[in-house]
């Protein structure tokens, strides 16, 4: 078996992320499946001497039992700590970052509850700023739940990290300094030290960009900056990993070798500030996977043999999922591996075909064409290995991203070498000309950037949307005519260039064709606050709320929904009712959005902490134009609050509170064509009348109440599982992004 850890540690990696999205409960098929395809390959001498499928067969049972045993004793009795009311004690294992209006402090806790745990990671999220340092002691009392919440995406991040709980309170939050600090106490000192340094040097802008290439902390970056990375497809400058590593590791080399340092000490002294460099950065999964191969490499010129790449990927993301299994299902480690392996495989047969016709051309122009070509081929082979789990995990796909990257490569480089020589010999005089200059060209390099992803971002359909049916579709057409053009590029060379041509021309035209149906669409977004109200309606980058209560986390679920509809702050707010339920998010949402139009029943101790910041309309009934076929009107009184909207002829009745009586409300509105409610409809009312119904879950009484309406005829969705997003147009809702409705859940 000629590479052992390619066979191993990628068929473990993959088994390992397979059972990451679909759960425990598949390891007994899964270590089932392998023992069977083992035992087949064991009765085929072929396949046995070969060793590799059998080799791959274990790969798969031992991912499966070491999957199951790190949930089942690991995982599990975290989550059973969660409640209510529950005391913690720990230290606090990083830097503190901030988001949105949040802090977070990832802490490894002594003790949850009356029970010992023994450095098992939280992450608590306070409003407030704690004067604490890495390793100092803080505890509270509040509540404890498995971290990500509801949120899928969110689990998986927080597990790959090591961090399966989280916290908050509304109490105090006690901090108690220390003064016995370990070693890695000093790298997160320096980690700050380096930030600060570049953040003092650098214009705000520039300074987060360059601190956010060098170390991949995003605290200090804008969120527009940010948007416009991930719309041209470079977002991934931020998550430290290959790029970063080669450059660094590279670098440092190549001087000790200039240094004229024996070749094998060189070697040992760039394994060394690799280490050195992962701890730096936070021992995230993507550096950690670049760091592993660089080892090997380095490795490698210790005892004058060259490593595989193959082999050194496989072997970086078996050590990597032994660590922690979770990091298989992190869409970074899955995007940072597939890049990878797309630049091994594709990228030198890409190179090569767009080199092969500059052999006869001047070193004038081939040079720059050569490197052209090099940047081309690492690009579009990153993209099309990657493109499969981009699709299926983001909203929008990068159209635009080899474009961006080949104009992002070099100032990215620049930028972060720059930058790092800028911060280190910051608070050494004699250097500080050195510092300057540096910081210099690494900022030039940052505002070069920004405009790039500023122009790409904003270029016609640079990016579609990702969860739309055309696009899965469209790449599941793709892998079935790379798969043929494979088996049959034996017969004819020409094939695979046919093959992209068409791959292109359909995605092209479902691009195109998707963006005239879908002109002029308005979404209505019942978002998933935690029990609160919360109705978002966007059209063409202009957006209207109407109510924002929910859980502690309802403004977080309510900005990250408001910058995927792409609108520039909100036209108009209705805050309901001064009840959390309704009202809970107004705070924190007025201070990281604009509202333009602010609406209100009445003056109310409730609204006393909200800096409204712009004129606000105190009504208890209204109607009022929000944009050209949009209005909304609104009723409130001691025992009935509700909104009825009319979105281009689509009408929706908005019901603020279960005990609302709607005996109150006009006969009108109770025609609308939507009904959107929160827990459960209100009495004397019959939902399953509506074409549809939205229930603002609140656990398993939303979820009974759906099932009445579906059984009953009706039509019902619950946020209990995300966002519910109606699409419409005219006077007819045109699709319904959700999971399925629960009656057909339960067939």
């Amino acid at each position: 078996m000629p590479r052992p850890m390619a066979v191993i540690g990628i068929t473990f990696f993959f088994t390992t992320a397979l059972l990451c999205g679909v759960g425990v409960k598949a390891v007994p098929v899964c270590v089932c499946a392998a023992a069977a395809g083992f035992v087949f390959c064991m009765l085929l001498r072929g396949v046995r001497q070969s060793a590799v499928l059998p080799a791959a067969c274990i790969a798969v049972a031992a991912a499966g039992l070491f999957f199951a045993f790190s949930f089942l004793y690991g995982y599990l009795p975290a989550v059973e700590l969660s409640g209510e009311n529950v005391p913690v004690s720990g230290r606090l294992a990083d830097i503190p970052y901030k988001v949105d209006e949040k802090y977070r402090y990832i802490l490894k806790c002594d003790s949850i509850g009356e029970n010992e745990t023994d450095g098992l990671k939280l992450i608590l999220s306070s409003k407030n700023r704690l004067d604490a340092e890495p390793y100092d002691i803080i505890s509270f009392t509040g509540t404890v739940y498995p971290a990500g919440g509801s949120s899928a995406d969110s689990q998986s991040y927080y597990r790959s990290q090591s961090v399966y709980l989280g916290g908050y309170t509304k109490n105090g939050i006690t901090v108690t300094k220390t003064s016995d600090k370990p070693p890695m106490y000093y790298v997160f000192v320096l980690r700050q030290k380096i930030l600060n340094s570049i953040n003092e040097t650098l214009p705000k802008e520039e300074g987060g960009v360059v601190a956010a290439m060098l170390t991949g902390y995003r605290t200090y970056l804008p969120q527009k900056i940010l948007d416009d990375f991930s719309g041209s497809g470079v977002l991934h400058l931020f998550s430290v990993s290959g790029l970063h590593m080669t450059l660094w590791a590279l670098s440092v080399y190549g001087l000790l070798e200039r240094l004229k340092i024996n070749r094998r000490l060189a070697a040992a002294l760039t394994m060394l500030f690799t280490l050195f460099f992962i701890a730096l950065t936070g021992f995230s999964a993507s550096c950690m996977r670049a760091g592993i191969m660089m080892l090997v490499i380095l490795a490698g010129k210790l005892i004058s043999r060259d490593a595989d790449s193959i082999n050194s990927l496989g072997l970086a993301v078996l050590i990597i999922c032994i660590i922690n299994p979770f990091s298989a299902g992190y869409v970074g480690l899955l995007l940072s591996f597939l890049s990878t392996f797309g630049l091994i495989l594709l990228a030198p047969v890409i190179y090569r075909s767009l080199t092969d016709r500059l052999r006869m051309r001047s070193a004038v122009i081939r040079k720059p064409l050569s490197a052209f070509a090099a940047s081309a081929s690492i690009s579009f082979s990153a993209m099309v290995f990657s493109a499969p789990v981009m699709i299926s995990s983001f909203p929008q796909f990068p159209l635009i991203s080899p474009v961006t990257n080949l104009l992002a490569m070099l100032p990215a480089s620049v930028c972060m070498l720059f930058g790092g020589i800028s911060a280190v010999p910051a608070g050494v005089r004699p250097l500080v000309f050195l510092s300057k200059a540096s910081a210099l060209v690494s900022g030039l390099c940052a505002k070069l950037l920004i405009f790039i992803t500023r122009i790409c971002s904003s270029v016609p359909f640079a990016q579609v949307g990702a969860g739309e049916k055309y696009i899965r579709l469209w790449l599941a057409l793709s892998m079935l005519l790379v798969a043929a053009a494979i088996l049959l590029s034996k017969l004819d060379r020409r094939i695979m260039r046919t093959t992209a041509v068409l791959c292109a021309v359909t995605l092209l035209t479902g691009v195109v064709s998707f963006g005239l149906l879908n002109f002029s669409l308005a979404e209505i977004t019942v978002t998933d606050t935690g029990g609160g109200s919360a109705v978002l309606v966007s059209k063409e980058g202009s957006a209207a709320l109407f109510g924002c209560g929910g859980d502690y986390f309802a403004s977080d679920a309510i900005i990250e929904t408001l910058r995927e509809t792409g609108a520039d702050g909100l036209d108009f707010l209705l805050l309901p009712r001064a009840e959390e339920t309704e009202a809970s998010a107004a705070e924190a949402l007025l201070n990281l959005t604009d509202a333009r139009f602010i609406a209100v029943p009445e003056r109310s101790d409730g609204f006393a902490s909200i800096d409204f910041k712009n004129d606000v309309s105190y009504c208890k009934r209204f109607s009022y134009g929000i944009w050209q076929g949009f209005n909304a009107e609104y009723y409130y009184s001691e025992t009935s609050c509700a909104a009825y909207l009319d979105i281009d002829n689509t009408t929706v009745l908005v019901i603020f509170y279960p005990g609302c009586d709607v005996s109150e409300l006009p006969q009108k509105w109770l025609g609308a064509d939507i009904l959107v409610c929160r827990a459960v409809p209100p009495a004397g009312i019959d939902a399953s009348r509506f074409g549809m119904t939205v229930i603002s879950s609140s656990g398993d009484k939303s979820e009974r109440a759906a099932e009445k309406i579906n059984l009953n005829g009706g039509r019902a969705y619950t946020t209990s599982r995300g966002n519910v997003t109606v699409r419409t147009r005219g006077d007819s809702v045109c699709s319904v992004n959700a999971a399925q409705p629960l009656r057909a859940a339960l067939s």
